[in-house]
């Protein structure tokens, strides 16, 4: 049975009703991810017998890069960095960022970013099934990106809108791009979870691996991997 993740314009004004509203992660996959060979050459560009997939065939991933929604640039945005001071400039509302006045509210700064501490304005409040919550996080596996943006989880109820912080990479100056993927959003159900140790567990592990180990790719994708589906 299909849930469903609603999204809400952060106000009335037109800018807000005319923004897009956040799309499936799917529709960003990275030009690296899609230009890559599936299949791992030697040094004069021959395929490597027997067959061996690079990380374009591991199917966990391109589940990472492919799960949920992503947030997103509606606009170009321009970064210059003149004696470490860093101003972004954009051209229309609404504004899509704003410069908090603490470097850092005492949150560790990734490393090889700047102190000067950013945040993502997040245009629009989320309804969540009862039940659900929400990850927001920086997108996972884009270390390409020209930023590193904050993670945080929202429950259900939590209809308006906020911010997510970020900071920009220390050398990064130019265009972040319109579409430019910024937050990536995953829905989940709720649940309490223990945890147990279970050596008793070691051998059908092992008769797993070894089975795994019949087919020189693919093991995961034809027995394991779920379809996960996010309109």
């Amino acid at each position: 049975m299909e849930k469903k993740i609603i999204f809400i314009p952060a106000s009335e004004e037109k800018e807000f009703k005319y923004l897009d509203k956040p799309k499936p992660a799917k529709n960003f996959l990275p030009i690296w991810w899609k230009k890559n060979d599936f299949f791992q050459k030697n040094e004069l560009g021959d395929l490597i017998i027997p067959p061996e997939p690079t990380f374009k065939g591991c199917m966990p991933f391109l589940d990472s890069l492919t799960t949920g929604y992503m947030a997103y640039t509606t606009q170009e945005l321009y970064v210059s960095n003149k004696n470490n001071v860093i101003t972004i400039d954009w051209n229309n509302s609404p504004e899509p960022l704003i410069l908090r006045k603490s470097k850092t509210d005492g949150i560790p700064v990734p490393i090889g970013c700047s102190e000067m501490h950013f945040a993502w304005h997040f245009h629009y409040g989320i309804v969540l099934p009862k039940g659900y919550s929400a990850l927001f996080t920086h997108p996972l596996n884009r270390h390409d990106l020209p930023f590193v943006s904050s993670s945080g989880i929202i429950d259900e109820g939590c209809w308006w809108s906020g911010k997510f912080s970020f900071w920009l990479k220390n050398d990064f100056e130019g265009i972040i791009p319109k579409e430019t993927p910024i937050i990536q959003i995953i829905p989940f159900k709720r649940e309490n979870w223990t945890s147990e140790l279970r050596p008793d567990l070691i051998e059908r592990s092992q008769k797993e691996l070894n089975n795994k180990d019949n087919y020189f790719y693919g093991f995961y994708k034809k027995f394991i991997k779920k379809e996960k589906s996010f309109k």
